[in-house]
């Protein structure tokens, strides 16, 4: 019964000391040094998530005052390949 209680207790100890990055959803060791924290945010998945999150964005910013109808037309655009053409 004590071991289960201690290791729980160990458990919350180790998730308090997490952070989760507000980016990329990595889990960060709390009061880390800045040479790691510099490290995180110049890795390939950071830096990946944070270009996936500027692209949406700039999505928004573009769709914003076109119909919902527009809208729907881009994205079928976007994602059918082209009828062939029968010449």
């Amino acid at each position: 019964m004590q071991a289960a209680a201690r290791g729980q207790a160990e458990q919350e100890e180790l998730a308090k000391k997490m952070e989760v990055c507000d980016v990329c959803g990595s889990l960060l060791v709390a009061n880390d040094t800045q040479q790691r924290v510099d490290e995180h945010l110049m890795g390939k998945q950071h830096m990946g998530y944070a270009r996936i999150r500027a692209a949406i964005e700039g999505r928004k910013v573009r769709c914003r005052g076109h119909s919902v109808r527009d809208r729907i037309i881009s994205v079928i655009q976007l994602t059918l390949p082209p009828f062939p053409s029968i010449l």
